[in-house]
């Protein structure tokens, strides 16, 4: 068996909807592929896709692997970013557009970071510790 990767960065990735990327996500695993983004997925994105994956486990597709270094903040910059991240985002871009008289969209951006994914057929074991992650795999 080959082992097949895919390195997406944060940019070409934003560029797709929530359920584009989750869709993206599964279909990918589902073919034995690993995927690694350059950036974290949203606590709401990365439910949604255990959700979606949930619903399609069976004896072909028994589930996925996913591991995710987030950029750690410090200081007063982790203080605001946890106070924007408690805001949900519509709120923020009506705010936003409310000051700035202009129509705001809010970027479907990810946040600084890694993320692995793939399936735990392959996927056997990951570890993570401050700043990296070691992962296993078995093809």
């Amino acid at each position: 068996m080959r082992l097949e990767m895919d390195f997406i960065s944060s940019e070409a990735f934003a560029k797709k909807s929530m359920e584009e990327r989750v869709k993206y996500i599964i279909s990918n695993v589902k073919k034995n592929k690993i995927i690694v983004i350059g950036g974290t997925l949203p606590p709401k994105e990365e439910m949604k896709l255990v959700e979606e994956t949930m619903k399609r486990i069976d004896e072909k597709f028994p589930g996925i692997e996913v591991c995710s270094l987030k950029k750690e903040e410090s200081g007063y910059k982790a203080v605001f970013q946890k106070f924007v991240e408690s805001i949900p985002r519509d709120k923020i871009a009506k705010i936003l557009s409310w000051i700035t008289k202009k129509e705001i969209k809010w970027e479907n951006s990810l946040k600084d970071g890694i993320t692995l994914i793939g399936p735990s057929t392959i996927i056997k074991k990951i570890k993570r510790e401050k700043g990296y992650f070691k992962v296993l795999a078995e093809v």
